[in-house]
């Protein structure tokens, strides 16, 4: 259920869509059967919504969509039950589905006598008549071409993550998630009607060590995508066994930092025991590809700017804590991840920071609790697992130290509360 700051800002974006859309727009909530109108509305979609029986058909459809769309991170273009073209949008704060945004149905030009026979033969449940009165109602349907339905669609998509009622990082990831199952999926079927002999494995890993060291950027992730596909194939999705087969990409990585030039073997290996332990505690295929193609873009963007060359002790750690604020981040940690020792980084941050790497992990924990509590609904015991901090008690503690309020106050504040 969406909270009080988020319902407010769903109600400023139902206001845009009504002012700058040119068909309008509907919202509804995941649970019950509530429907807010926006704009100039297509007819059609109105008597529908009016219709107890067509009302909830319209429901389940856009809901459906939003889980479609919440699932690879775009909107989703569809036709709903009734046969109209539509465009879903998925109202997910802190990820969790709570409502559905959909702009109303239109035509692409051309369709509107197929239309019409298709949604005469869709509709029942209502009398003869009404579904007359209702067919009728597609004379006045908007058509629009598809370079204008997406821009609509970008309106109110972008309007979402500006509203910041969702977050732009967490669809960003399940975007890329969703587009590397495709293309492995894509990948996979074409190779399924030939085996995949082990001895062909050491050939896309040479062909992705060639592409990495003349930093071609595209051809390597290329051949991640072929590495993947025929990994896959090869341990018939066994996740343990294609663990081990990342250990040698991996491998490959931790070379290239060092001839690469300026980037000392003890700490290309510390990363490198880091990369594996990282990977170690993941189960899922989807996971594992997502975390290794993350990690090899990391690699492959520090390789390319020459960020491996660059970067005192400080810097790396602060850096570091970036990707790491989240989990039981230690100096141990660090140390193994820089390749520095616990005292060099004692020293480094005292000298360059003035400052000590709890007071530097603290403050990056709250900067990221501020956020959440700011911008989303999340309960605070949430906020606090996704900021590391042991439980809610210790986020309150942190919080009410730090900034002399507490977590909930704090909250009623950002909202314009006394």
């Amino acid at each position: 259920m969406l909270g009080s700051r988020q319902q407010a800002r769903v109600a400023s974006l139902i206001g845009q869509c009504a002012e700058f859309l040119p068909g309008g727009c509907v919202f509804v909530p995941r649970t019950g059967d509530d429907a807010r109108l926006a704009g100039s509305l297509c007819a059609f979609c109105r008597a529908c919504l009016k219709s107890v029986p067509l009302r909830t058909a319209c429901h389940r459809s856009m809901i459906s969509g939003a889980f479609q769309a919440l699932s690879t991170g775009e909107p989703y273009y569809f036709r709903c039950w009734a046969g109209l073209n539509t465009v879903v949008f998925p109202v997910a704060p802190g990820g969790r589905l709570e409502g559905a945004f959909e702009i109303g149905g239109f035509l692409y030009p051309g369709e509107r006598e197929d239309t019409a026979r298709f949604v005469a033969e869709a509709i029942t449940g209502i009398s003869s008549q009404a579904r007359r009165d209702l067919v009728a109602k597609i004379a006045g349907l908007p058509e629009w071409s598809p370079v204008e339905v997406r821009g609509i669609a970008e309106f109110v998509f972008e309007g979402l993550f500006s509203s910041g009622i969702n977050q732009v990082d967490q669809f960003r990831e399940i975007h890329e998630r969703y587009r590397q199952q495709r293309r492995l999926g894509e990948l996979v079927q074409s190779h399924a009607r030939s085996s995949v002999a082990p001895g062909e494995l050491p050939e896309v890993l040479a062909a992705f060590a060639h592409a990495l060291a003349l930093r071609e950027s595209d051809e390597v992730m290329r051949q991640l995508d072929e590495f993947f596909s025929r990994v896959m194939l090869a341990t018939s999705l066994n996740a343990e066994y294609m663990k081990a087969h990342i250990h040698v990409l991996l491998a490959y990585l931790a070379r290239e930092t060092v001839t690469s030039g300026g980037y000392p073997l003890s700490r290309a290996m510390a990363e490198h025991m880091q990369d594996l332990r990282d990977l170690e505690p993941l189960s899922e295929v989807e996971d594992i590809c997502y975390w290794t193609f993350v990690r090899v873009r990391s690699y492959l963007d520090r390789l390319t700017t020459g960020h491996f060359r660059r970067g005192t002790v400080a810097e790396r750690v602060l850096v570091w804590l970036e990707g790491a604020f989240r989990t039981h981040a230690t100096l141990a940690d660090a140390a193994r991840a820089t390749g520095a020792s616990v005292s060099t980084i004692v020293q480094a941050l005292r000298r360059e920071t003035k400052r000590t790497f709890q007071a530097h992990l603290r403050e990056r924990r709250l900067r990221e609790a501020r956020t959440l509590l700011a911008d989303t609904d999340l309960p605070i015991a949430q906020v606090a697992s996704q900021c590391g901090f042991c439980d809610q008690s210790h986020l309150t503690r942190t919080f009410s130290q730090e900034l002399g309020v507490t977590p909930r106050r704090y909250r009623q504040l950002a909202a314009g509360g006394r």
